[in-house]
């Protein structure tokens, strides 16, 4: 035979901890897949650039990809993962995000380059991998010049613009020019 407080003080631990558990697990069941911390950069995948030229296709797709890298470094606003050596670009919003889900990234961007004669063109998007956030892709983020060189300079501008859509802030699409 127990002693009389001994039951009263069990049904108390049991009920405690029954209330303790259904409350951690509705915080579970509320919070956000990859929930942010605060102060923490949003990561941001860069898919390689698709490249549409005559000119040597990989030589333009790694400087782009390098260049862009450095101005996102610069700024450190967000956290830069780089595609896989042998991982292909796309401009499917769909097959954009699921590449950007298997390596943990919030954010992807993705575009492709094109060369025509002497004229240049870089369309890219940037996109939240989590659809559930009903933020629309930030699309057609684009820059066109006369020449390849005109496009350099444009750059920061473009991760600029990416860097604070991640940051959760408005930005209004279109061209850099």
């Amino acid at each position: 035979m127990g002693v009389p407080w001994m039951s009263d003080l069990r049904r108390r631990v049991v009920a405690f901890a029954l209330v303790v558990g259904v409350a951690f697990a509705a915080g579970l069941a509320g919070a956000p897949a990859r929930a942010q911390t605060p102060g923490a950069r949003p990561k941001l995948l860069m898919l390689p650039i698709v490249v549409h030229s005559s000119e040597d296709p990989e030589y333009l797709r790694n400087g782009l990809a390098d260049m862009l890298a450095s101005r996102f470094t610069r700024l450190a606003i967000v956290q830069l993962l780089r595609a896989e050596s042998g991982q292909s670009g796309t401009s499917d919003l769909d097959r954009a995000r699921a590449q950007a889900r298997k390596v943990g990234a919030d954010y992807v961007l993705f575009g492709s380059f094109t060369r025509f004669g002497q004229g240049a063109s870089l369309d890219v998007q940037c996109a939240a991998t989590d659809e559930r956030t009903g933020r629309e892709p930030l699309r057609e983020i684009f820059v066109h010049s006369g020449s390849i060189g005109d496009i350099i300079p444009d750059l920061d501008e473009l991760a600029g613009k990416v860097s604070r859509f991640a940051r959760g802030e408005a930005v209004t699409p279109g061209a850099l020019r």
